[in-house]
C-alpha cells in the first residue's frame, strides 16, 4: 500500500544489477477484509509497481501476469469478488500508456490444478483467460441483433427512478420515456434545483448555458411531454439518503417500476497512469462501486421488473488516462453478476459506447434501451456502433500496432506519399528532430514528415501517440506526458519539450550533486 516501497524495490533491483522480463502478480489471491483492502493489493499495487518502473526507464518489453481468484463468471457457481475485479481495468489501460508492457489477465479458483496451471500459462499469447477445473477459457464477445418492436420491459405510465437523472445521459433517457412512454419519473441528483415556484425567475436572471437554467428547461419539457417528474437528492454511497428517495418515489407514485442506474462515476480525473493515486479511483469508485452496494440494500425486498446500470465500454476497451474509470465501471458488471447469482430480480449492465451526437444520439440511445430491455434475463449487454472485435484487436490486442514498438527499421516497408496538408513542408532543421521525423515516418507509413506537420493530420491516433512517447522513452531517457503530445503535436513542438526535459533533468542531477556535497 506504499508507493514509496514500489520505488525501493526497483532501485534495489537496479543496483544489483537485475534483469527481468516477466512479472507474476499474485496479490490478488490473497483474503481482502473490506474493499479498500483488496484494491491495496490489487489494483494500486499494480499501479504503483508500473510507476515506478516507468520513473526509472524500466519498462522495456515487459509482461505483467495478473493473476485472480473468481473475479471472472465462467460456470455460474463461482463465489465471485467484484472488489477483486478492479484491477483487470489498470491492466487493459497500461498496455495502451506503455506499449512495451503486455499485461495479461488469468482468473482461478482454488484447486490443487491451480500450480500446474499457471506455469503452463506464463507462454501463453491470449490476454484474458480463466481456468475452472481441467479446462481453459478464452474470453469473447457474440453479437446479438434485437429487432425493433420487440416486446421490452417499459411500459406506458411505468414509474422509473433514475439516478444521475439531470446528468446528460439520465436526462436523455428520460426524455425518451416521457415522449414514447408518458412515464412517471423520480429524477435523483446529488445537487438540488431551485423550488419549481422560483424557477421563471432563475431563468430570467441567469443566460441559457447556465447548468441550472438547462435542467430547468430539461424538466419542463419533460413534463411539456406528459412525464410526471419528482425531484430528488441524495447521495448514492448514502445508505439513508438512498432510502429516503426510494420510500419518497413510492409514496408520490404508489410503486417503482424499474430502477436505471446511471450515477456518475466522477469526471475523469484525465491523468495517465504515472501521475494517477488512488484518491483518483476513490473518485470513480464513489458512485460505481460504493453507491451500488448501497443500492442493492435499499431495493432488497422491494418488487420491480428491472433495474438497468449505465456501465461503459471502458470496461472492455479501457482507455488512456481511464485507468481509474474502467476499473470501476469492471466492478459495476461484476457486481450485477454476483447479485444476479443470489437474488430473484435480474439486473442487467449496458456497457454503452460514447453518448454524443456522431455515436449514440439521443433518438438512437432510447430506442437501444428499449430493444436492450427486451431481451431477457442477461446479467450483461455491450451497445458498441462500430465493430467491436475489430476494436478489440486494436486497442487491447494491439494485432494491427505491435510491430511499432520495436525501434528497429524494416527493410520491407511500403511508405506513402505525405498527404496534402494545408501547411508547406519543412525539412528537419537538426539531429533530434531529423530523429522525430524518421520515428513519425516508420510508425505511420510516410515517406516524407515536416517538422510542422501535425501527427493527427497524418493519421496517427492516440495508440500510436503512445508508440511514439514509448520510442522517446527508449532513445533519449526522458518520460513525456501524453497530455503534451497533444498539446504540441508536431515534430518540432515535440523536439522543444525534450530538449527543455533533458535541460530540467541535468539541472536537477547538478542540484542533487551540490545538496551532497554540502551534506558531506
Amino acid at each position: 500500500a506504499e508507493k514509496g516501497d514500489y520505488d525501493g524495490l526497483v532501485q534495489e533491483l537496479v543496483s544489483r544489477g537485475i534483469k527481468f522480463t516477466k512479472v507474476i502478480h499474485l496479490w490478488s489471491l490473497d483474503h481482502a477484509a473490506s474493499f479498500e483492502q483488496a484494491q491495496q493489493s490489487g489494483l494500486y499495487s499494480l499501479l504503483f509497481l508500473t510507476q515506478a518502473l516507468a520513473d526509472r526507464s524500466l519498462a522495456n518489453s515487459l509482461e505483467f501476469v495478473v493473476v485472480t481468484d473468481s473475479v471472472q463468471e465462467v460456470s455460474g457457481d463461482e463465489s465471485l469478488q467484484p472488489e477483486r475485479s478492479t484491477v483487470l481495468g489498470v491492466c487493459k489501460v497500461i498496455p495502451q500508456e506503455y506499449p512495451e508492457i503486455t499485461c495479461r489477465s488469468i482468473d482461478v479458483t482454488r484447486d490443487t490444478r491451480i500450480v500446474d496451471q499457471l506455469v503452463d500459462e506464463l507462454n501463453g499469447v491470449e490476454r484474458v483467460v480463466a481456468y475452472r477445473g481441467r479446462h481453459r477459457w478464452i474470453q469473447s464477445f457474440e453479437p446479438v441483433r434485437i429487432e425493433k418492436g420487440a416486446q421490452s420491459l417499459l411500459s406506458d405510465g411505468g414509474v422509473y427512478l433514475i439516478t444521475g437523472g439531470l446528468g446528460t445521459v439520465g436526462l436523455t433517457l428520460a426524455q425518451h420515456l416521457a415522449r414514447t412512454h408518458k412515464a412517471k419519473l423520480a429524477l435523483l441528483g446529488r445537487s438540488a434545483l431551485p423550488a419549481p415556484d422560483a424557477w421563471t425567475q432563475w431563468l430570467n436572471e441567469h443566460d441559457d448555458d447556465d447548468s441550472v437554467s438547462r435542467k430547468i428547461r430539461a424538466v419542463r419539457e419533460l413534463e411539456g411531454a406528459g412525464a410526471e417528474v419528482l425531484l430528488l437528492r441524495a447521495d448514492v454511497s448514502n445508505e439513508a439518503q438512498m432510502f429516503e428517495a426510494v420510500a419518497r418515489t413510492v409514496e408520490r407514485f404508489g410503486r417503482i417500476d424499474g430502477v436505471i442506474y446511471g450515477a456518475a462515476a466522477g469526471a475523469s480525473t484525465d491523468k495517465e497512469i504515472r501521475a494517477t493515486t488512488p484518491d483518483d479511483c476513490m473518485v470513480q469508485f464513489q458512485g460505481k462501486a460504493h453507491g451500488l452496494m448501497v443500492l442493492e440494500k435499499v431495493l432488497q425486498g422491494r418488487d420491480y421488473k428491472f433495474c438497468v446500470m449505465l456501465s461503459s465500454l471502458a470496461s472492455i476497451l479501457g482507455g488512456m488516462t481511464f485507468a481509474g474509470y474502467a476499473a470501476a465501471n469492471i466492478f459495476m458488471d461484476t457486481f450485477v453478476r454476483k447479485h444476479n447469482q443470489s437474488h430473484p430480480q435480474t439486473w442487467l449492465t449496458v456497457n454503452w459506447d460514447g453518448w454524443t451526437d456522431a455515436a449514440i444520439d439521443a433518438k438512437s440511445g432510447g430506442e437501444a434501451l428499449e430493444r436492450v430491455l427486451s431481451i431477457g434475463p442477461v446479467s450483461q449487454i455491450v451497445v458498441s456502433v462500430s465493430d467491436l472485435d475489430s476494436r478489440i484487436e486494436r486497442w487491447v490486442s494491439f494485432e494491427d500496432s505491435q510491430a511499432a514498438v520495436t525501434p528497429e527499421k524494416s527493410e520491407t516497408a511500403v511508405l506513402h506519399p505525405r498527404p496534402n496538408l494545408l501547411n508547406a513542408y519543412v525539412a528537419p532543421s537538426n539531429e533530434l528532430e531529423q530523429d522525430l521525423a524518421e520515428t513519425w515516418q516508420e510508425l505511420l507509413g510516410i515517406e516524407q514528415v515536416g517538422i510542422n506537420d501535425n501527427f493527427f493530420e497524418l493519421g496517427g491516433h492516440s495508440l500510436l501517440a503512445t508508440m511514439v512517447l514509448s520510442r522517446l522513452r527508449k532513445e533519449f531517457g526522458v518520460e513525456l506526458l501524453l497530455r503534451s503530445f497533444f498539446e504540441s503535436p508536431t515534430v518540432s513542438g515535440l523536439a522543444l519539450i525534450i530538449a527543455q526535459r533533458v535541460i530540467e533533468e541535468q539541472d536537477e542531477q547538478s542540484i542533487a550533486q551540490l545538496l551532497a556535497s554540502a551534506a558531506k
